[in-house]
């Protein structure tokens, strides 16, 4: 689960102007097919991704059969106009 998003995150650092993006700046959404489930997923995603997470859980149809969550991390830096202020 994490090696997929921690992939596309080496990736993005290395040709990133602005280098920094991790597995706890992101924000996570979860869909989860079986609410039953969610005790286990939230354990899970904890156990690989140790820190303070930005999780939003949302029970959904999981488009493939063959699984119970699908899992969208967003990652943002913050934006700098030309005069140099941050927002």
């Amino acid at each position: 689960m994490t090696n997929i998003i921690k992939a596309v995150l080496a990736e993005e650092n290395r040709v990133a102007s602005q280098p920094g993006f991790d597995l706890y700046s992101l924000y996570y959404k979860v869909y989860v097919r079986y609410p039953a489930d969610l005790a286990q997923i939230r354990a899970e995603l904890a156990h690989r991704v140790v820190g303070a997470l930005k999780v939003a859980h949302l029970q959904a149809h999981v488009r493939r059969q063959d699984q119970v969550l699908e899992i969208e991390a967003t990652a943002v830096h913050p934006v700098i106009f030309m005069s140099g202020q941050r927002s």
